[in-house]
């Protein structure tokens, strides 16, 4: 979708919470021949984001060697984050540090969602480029809201000066949002229990990743 280096959609996964499942880190268990954290990574490029920035905790900061083997950018904060909305502001004061010019939009996918298919990505960013400006693309299936959600860049500082008792959805709610009916249940997924990991990979053998 860009050319000539520019970045149009940049994606940022959180990934600064405790993650411990399953007696391990649950961002690098395996899922077929890769982590959960890789197949979101793979996901968001195969969709159409440009960039796909990685947020760790200090505690998380092993996770940096797999991420700089795919084609995503770690950062490791310096002290654990407060809060899911400390560690999106992070990522997005990176963006507006380290570009050059400023993307057209962002995504904000959880580090835990690895069953999300690339198409979600897809429709959400055909969505935004004849949508109206300000408002947020949000994926549904069978009418329940789930993840990646996509916002014009505009969002980026109107969510900083947000209050700062209030996180992302929150945020969210009290903007328009354009729900993007899409055909897959992994958008409301997240990885918790050995279940959920069962689940995702019955999900994920299915597809053609």
């Amino acid at each position: 979708m860009a050319g000539g280096g520019t970045v149009v959609i940049v994606a940022i996964i959180p990934a600064a919470g405790k993650s411990q499942r399953f007696g391990q880190n649950k961002l690098a268990c395996p899922i077929g021949e890769r982590t959960v954290l890789e197949h979101v990574i793979g996901s968001l490029r195969m969709g159409g984001a440009d960039l796909v920035l990685a947020v760790l905790s200090p505690e998380n900061a092993p996770l940096a060697n797999l991420i700089a083997r795919t084609e995503a950018v770690p950062l490791v904060l310096d002290q654990p984050s407060l809060d899911m909305r400390a560690t999106i502001e992070a990522g997005l004061a990176w963006v507006a540090t380290q570009l050059r010019t400023p993307p057209q939009a962002w995504l904000v996918c959880p580090a835990d969602h690895p069953a999300i298919a690339p198409t979600v990505v897809e429709k959400l960013i055909a969505a935004f480029d004849v949508g109206p400006t300000n408002a947020i693309f949000v994926p549904t299936y069978n009418g329940q809201r789930g993840h990646p959600v996509l916002l014009d860049w505009q969002h980026a500082e109107r969510f900083r000066q947000f209050s700062r008792s209030a996180g992302l959805n929150q945020y969210i709610r009290e903007q328009i949002v354009v729900e993007v009916p899409v055909d897959c249940p992994g958008i409301l997924w997240d990885l918790d229990t050995a279940d959920d990991l069962a689940r995702i990979q019955a999900l994920l053998s299915s597809q053609i990743r």
